[in-house]
């Protein structure tokens, strides 16, 4: 049996129709399936984890974008691990009811319906919904890396852990974010409200100092506009920010700008979307398999306290003064 998560608001309501479409070609087949719709992003993570654990579920498909995915792949994940996080902000403490934690969990797979889609763009799956669907039940599974990420809290080490299935970072990618959500027709006129979110985030965003600790050694950056590790290639709905990221390959690409002016990013910012920002000089990119990364730095002569940066975990929102990210080498399956 397959368990749908629909998210109704991904995609300005497209999710919907889609999954409306989606619906009469499972009946005229016969497949067994489940639709999972919840009240807000709690109740959505709940159902996702209850059918995490329900042995006849043979594949949890996230109908909506990458933050759907995000959702689905936590609740995998948390079923599985005592102690995960809700990315919805409340622990869940133990798996649910049923659930094994040593059996085997769904592979996850994915109905584009969102505005980024850059996982179903990563594997090719087509935003048509008979052709999607087309390509879920054909397609082979596959064992693709999680990445694994813990904000530091000082005093209190670190919190429960959340995973990612795209990427994470720092910078002005969380910054734009934010200023698209800021945006009253942000759901309606998604694209515009994009644009107009980048040349706010790009107008006001002030480059800030990071400390980067890796597995060989420390990198150091005073005025870093964007810090990525990246399991897919791409980005912010197609920026091909880390060209030669692989999902199984027990790694993650490193991807730091800084070192460049206002203007200069603003000229050097169309070469992401054919990944050739990776030649230019102020772009640092290294293959690492975890890392910890420190934000900021404690204004000299005045004793204030560091700020949290803004975070962003497959374009959903953290923020926090330190980060320990690693990845979990081929730890779910994925159809596609």
């Amino acid at each position: 049996m397959f368990a749908f998560l629909l998210n109704p608001t991904a995609g300005a309501g497209r999710s919907v129709r889609i999954w409306r479409r989606l619906e009469a070609a499972l009946k005229r087949r016969g497949i067994p399936y489940e639709l999972l719709v919840g009240r807000d992003a709690r109740g959505a993570f709940d159902l996702a984890r209850e059918a995490a654990g329900d042995r006849r579920v043979e594949a949890l498909v996230a109908v909506g974008g990458d933050g759907t995915l995000s959702l689905v792949l936590n609740a995998v994940m948390g079923a599985r691990t005592e102690g995960a996080a809700n990315p919805a902000a409340a622990q869940t403490g133990t798996p649910p009811p049923g659930a094994d934690p040593n059996g085997p969990a769904p592979a996850l797979a994915l109905i584009p319906a969102g505005s980024g889609n850059d996982v179903a763009r990563t594997f090719g799956i087509p935003r048509h919904p008979e052709r999607a669907l087309e390509r879920l039940l054909a397609a082979p599974e596959r064992a693709i890396d999680v990445g694994r990420l813990r904000i530091m809290t000082p005093g209190s080490g670190p919190e429960a852990p959340v995973y990612f299935f795209g990427f994470t970072g720092a910078g002005i990618d969380a910054a734009v974010i934010d200023a698209v959500e800021a945006l009253a027709f942000k759901k309606r006129f998604q694209r515009i409200a994009y644009a107009l979110g980048v040349v706010k985030a790009w107008s006001t965003f002030r480059p800030f100092p990071v400390t980067i600790e890796l597995e060989d050694g420390r990198l150091r950056f005073d005025d870093a506009w964007l810090i990525v590790l990246a399991n897919i290639p791409f980005l912010g709905g197609g920026m091909h920010i880390a060209p030669g990221a692989e999902v199984a390959d027990g790694a993650f690409d490193l991807v730091v700008v800084s070192g460049i002016g206002r203007l200069g990013f603003l000229r050097a910012f169309p070469l992401v979307f054919r990944g050739r920002h990776i030649r230019h000089p102020a772009v640092t990119v290294r293959r690492v398999h975890k890392a910890v990364v420190t934000f900021g730095e404690r204004p000299r002569g005045t004793g204030a306290a560091r700020r949290p940066v803004g975070l962003q975990r497959d374009g959903e929102r953290e923020e926090g003064l330190s980060v320990a990210v690693d990845v979990l080498p081929k730890a779910i399956r994925f159809r596609a």
